[in-house]
């Protein structure tokens, strides 16, 4: 049976209620890794499902995630990419973190007044990719903070004033920052994926304690770290002398072309290092 490449990828702009920052790269961004996808790792258009603005809900995303795991199995490739809002909130389940947090991403219909119940938790996504058949190839893109003091800010041209910026960390609501703050002072923890299960890896956007550019870019907005992702795929895949583009070099690539372009934020590559030097979306044989 053929190997399957499967894919979500979910960009939200235009956040349904008051209170929250809109932002600008964002649909850019998943629809611009729609077409590498299809174009570069023979993804077939039919596998892969895109959810934008209002039809990016709680309740969607979560569909489509069991949609994406659903009977894979070994040698399949799936890919899930989210740009968008990202927060954190007290973990209210087991308390199984170190600190008592849990990051989240914050869906279109994320509502201040219900945040913990609209919001998607990390364990909620763990649920969703743990105990995936050995052998699957699961990749997460995540173009949005990854922790509580990370954001994700536009700004124009490679220069425009800082006065023009958006946040896009999302903070949590008045009560529950106070219970928040003194949890995370000093902490060290990776978002919740859980990169140490089988082949899972995490591609994010920056280092904790930094920003994440959406940015006025090549005429339009832009995730700065999806940009110049994308960037460099067309680059390294496009030269018929190069055909081995790896998760390893895809984000020092990546990470030079934003400091190179003024972008202060890092990448991250995550996961079990044994598999950094497999090639991009590639399948286990």
């Amino acid at each position: 049976m053929k190997n399957m490449k499967k894919a979500l990828l979910v960009g939200i702009n235009d956040y349904q209620r008051p209170r929250i920052n809109d932002l600008g790269g964002c649909v850019n961004d998943v629809l611009e890794m729609g077409d590498i996808i299809l174009n570069f790792y023979e993804f077939e258009r039919r596998n892969v499902e895109i959810l934008t603005d209002r039809r990016a809900t709680r309740s969607n995303i979560l569909k489509g995630l069991d949609r994406l795991t659903k009977d894979a199995k070994r040698g399949d490739v799936l890919l899930f990419h989210y740009s968008g809002h990202g927060s954190q909130i007290p973990d209210i389940g087991e308390r199984d973190e170190e600190d008592h947090l849990d990051e989240c991403i914050c869906p279109a219909d994320t509502a201040p007044y219900n945040f913990e119940e609209t919001c998607i938790v990390d364990d909620e996504l763990n649920e969703r990719f743990f105990g995936l058949s050995e052998g699957v190839n699961l990749t997460v893109i995540l173009d949005s903070c990854h922790s509580g003091t990370a954001t994700r800010e536009i700004s124009g041209e490679f220069g425009i004033p800082r006065e023009t910026r958006i946040g896009k960390f999302l903070p949590p609501p008045p009560d529950l920052a106070w219970e928040i703050d003194e949890r995370m002072r000093g902490r060290r923890k990776k978002f919740g994926i859980d990169v140490n299960e089988e082949r899972n890896i995490l591609l994010a956007a920056c280092r904790e304690n930094q920003t994440s550019a959406d940015a006025f870019i090549g005429g339009g907005y832009h995730g700065a770290f999806t940009y110049f992702l994308v960037e460099t795929i067309k680059e390294l895949e496009s030269m018929t002398s190069d055909k081995h583009l790896s998760y390893r070099r895809l984000v020092q690539e990546t990470g030079e072309k934003l400091e190179k372009n003024g972008f202060e934020q890092i990448p991250q590559l995550e996961g079990q290092e044994r598999y950094f030097n497999d090639l991009f979306l590639s399948s286990i044989v």
